[in-house]
């Protein structure tokens, strides 16, 4: 049974194992990212966190002759991602603070391995972001537009916030907490996330990052919301016609979750927005 497909690899089940078959026939990408996970599995932080993996092989017979695949066993459970969708609120806030504490404490207990000058590093992660973007046609002429007006609302380049944020108080004080690790895991989004009633697993790394913040794993989690909404194309766009305006653009933006799905989501937001942070409660209930 095929899990999923992308323009990389093909994911199936058999047998209670899972197949991750590369579709190149160069062997570099999945064979990093089986490195990577044999070295996670063998850190104290992820002891029960990572599915049980056998080794990397080449295949023989059949289309894929010639490329490289690894099993792991299968993970009985949903994903975080589902589980959010439809399930009450006060679940899902309790399973939002199982699952944190255990990813919080693989990020705290990480080990600052590049001895970087962390502000810069930062800044220089957001730069090269901006100029992949930039190289992309038709965002190029978002990125460069001096006003954009979402939802009957002014906003500027995304140039000018990034300057603002570089050059704020908040940002410098941010850089003294920053600890440059390399190779973690790095992907903890909801759909990464496995849940078995209180047991919790991870899949799936992003071997794209060698180095970058402890905490950037963490991140992934909280913007969850944002990541299901466009892997599930729960969004839709109006704009006026842009491909010909030459002034400012204006967008409407809608998600089309559920209602009960938008609230639970809520609560990756709250984490980060709710008061100040000696007042927020999540930050209070996980000891942080």
């Amino acid at each position: 049974m095929i899990l999923k497909s992308s323009l990389k690899y093909i994911i199936l089940k058999k047998d209670n194992l899972v197949y991750k078959i590369s579709k190149q026939k160069n062997k570099t990408n999945i064979l990093k990212e089986y490195k990577l996970l044999k070295k996670l599995r063998n850190d104290v932080r992820y002891l029960n966190l990572l599915p049980k993996l056998y080794k990397i092989e080449k295949i023989k017979i059949g289309i894929f002759k010639g490329n490289y695949f690894y099993r792991q066993n299968f993970i009985k459970g949903q994903t975080f991602s589902n589980e959010v969708k439809n399930k009450r609120y006060n679940y899902i806030k309790s399973l939002f603070l199982l699952v944190s504490k255990k990813l919080i404490f693989i990020c705290q207990n990480a080990k600052k391995d590049a001895n970087i000058n962390q502000e810069n590093f930062i800044k220089k992660i957001f730069q090269e972001e901006l100029k992949s973007i930039k190289k992309n046609t038709d965002l190029n002429s978002l990125i460069s537009a001096k006003k954009i007006i979402i939802n009957n609302k002014k906003y500027n380049s995304l140039s000018d916030y990034l300057q603002k944020i570089f050059s704020s108080y908040d940002y410098r004080q941010a850089t003294k907490y920053f600890k440059i690790c390399k190779n973690e895991h790095w992907n903890f989004h909801g759909d990464n996330v496995l849940i078995d009633k209180n047991d919790v697993k991870i899949i799936d790394p992003d071997t794209s990052i060698d180095f970058n913040d402890s905490f950037f794993s963490f991140s992934r989690f909280l913007y969850s919301y944002i990541h299901d909404t466009c892997f599930y194309k729960k969004y839709l766009i109006e704009t006026n016609n842009f491909i010909f305006c030459k002034k400012q653009y204006k967008f409407r933006l809608k998600t089309i979750w559920s209602s009960q799905a938008n609230k639970n989501y809520s609560i990756l937001s709250k984490f980060i927005n709710e008061n100040k942070y000696s007042n927020n409660i999540f930050i209070k209930k996980l000891n942080l």
